[in-house]
């Protein structure tokens, strides 16, 4: 939870290096005006942190190391047994607990693979901790709605896998979107947003329409202390 509250600091520098004026950055303005002007947004991100104060460069590329080490993992392995016993089990009430957990294991690795395809992108380091943010992107949507607002098992099932669906695609087909979206769109930091917005959709939707299925939010089942 602390790395994904922690992950919106790229997002707030995502539009630092995208919408204030170049003069600002007083020695770096030539190089982020033409990275903004050749919709270059990794490059202009880049140009960001270099125009930091070297402790706040440090602790930006610390956090994305330890988010991508310790939420990247967690995140495909919740998925994978969410899969594994939300969909596939209730199908096939017969699976053993170790086939179970052979299916878990192979999910897993699917993911692993998926998340390594995008090394293809200009830069390993950042798009692995985008690829391990938009893994963690639904669980923090529905503990949110679940503690805040409402809970549904499966409209959460279908919430992480239309947003790894969209994340995978949006790396995919970066050529047909650095063309046809604006630059703050751009994989591997623009990911964040559409995988945010559709997650975010998908869950209040599939709650609504399965509304017999749905709970009041955890917060709202604690016994009131009385004053």
């Amino acid at each position: 939870m602390l790395n994904g509250y922690g992950t919106w600091l790229w997002v707030l520098l995502g539009f630092v290096a995208l919408l204030v004026p170049a003069a600002y950055f007083g020695g770096y303005a030539a190089s982020i005006s033409a990275a903004r002007q050749a919709g270059d947004a990794l490059g202009a991100l880049a140009v960001t942190l270099q125009a930091l104060p070297v402790y706040a460069s440090a602790f930006l590329l610390i956090n994305v190391l330890v988010a991508t080490l310790s939420t990247g993992g967690y995140g495909i392995w919740a998925g994978a047994m969410s899969l594994v016993y939300d969909v596939l089990m209730p199908l096939f009430p017969k699976i053993s607990d170790k086939r179970a957990i052979n299916l878990i294991r192979l999910v897993f690795v699917v993911g692993v693979l998926l998340g390594a395809y995008g090394g293809n992108l200009p830069s390993l380091l950042v798009n692995s901790f985008i690829f391990a943010w938009a893994m963690t992107v639904p669980l923090f949507i529905i503990v949110t709605a679940a503690l805040k607002w409402r809970r549904n098992s499966r409209a959460a099932l279908w919430t992480i896998i239309s947003s790894w669906l969209v994340a995978i695609l949006w790396l995919i087909f970066s050529p047909v979107v650095n063309q046809t979206l604006p630059s703050w769109l751009h994989p591997p930091v623009g990911v964040i947003y559409p995988v945010t917005i559709i997650g975010v959709m998908v869950y209040v939707a599939l709650t609504l329409v399965w509304s017999k299925e749905t709970k009041p939010s955890l917060l709202a089942e604690i016994p009131q202390i009385p004053r």
